[in-house]
């Protein structure tokens, strides 16, 4: 393996690390407001045609475990404002649980959510009918609607992960 294979194998691996402790240094508000302005650009189109309606009063945990965090989204459609919510802490009806790199895999769509959760690399517990919502929301999201940097660090990411299971 050449030795920049080898440097782009250790990040890919430690990414989560370093993450994880870099979650623990900032209090638990900021991931929180910095992801519920991703979500809210990202899924616009879908906030726009209520497509959340059915998360309105309900709640996803969303658990990264080797970040060792969970978030909890929810939807809010109040006076015809429309959002999503991100909270440190609710009460989860359903739960969505995986390591990092099997999340970037699945918003990269370079890994069948199912076959993930087949292969239990994603758990999903609780309210599954709910939860089945979801993830076809999140299959059916288009990629284009992230920023092009976005686009092109998540698929170059993925491009990663996938190689280095090719290595192994």
């Amino acid at each position: 393996m050449t030795f920049l294979k080898n440097v782009i194998k250790f990040a890919v691996e430690k990414f989560p690390q370093g993450g994880k402790l870099a979650l623990k240094l900032i209090p638990n508000q900021v991931p929180c407001f910095v992801l519920e302005r991703i979500l809210n650009k990202v899924f616009i189109a879908e906030i726009k045609d209520q497509e959340f309606d059915f998360l309105i009063d309900k709640w996803l945990e969303l658990t990264i475990t080797d970040l060792d965090s969970s978030w909890y989204i929810s939807y809010q459609n109040h006076q015809g404002q429309s959002r999503l919510i991100i909270k440190p802490h609710a009460q989860s009806n359903v739960v969505f649980r995986g390591n990092f790199n099997s999340f970037v895999l699945m918003a990269s769509q370079k890994a069948d959510p199912d076959t993930l959760f087949f292969n239990r690399e994603l758990l999903l517990t609780g309210d599954t009918e709910l939860g089945l919502e979801i993830k076809s929301i999140l299959e059916n999201l288009d990629r284009e609607t992230l920023p092009k940097f976005s686009q092109d660090l998540l698929n170059w990411h993925s491009n990663q992960i996938l190689s280095l299971t090719e290595i192994k």
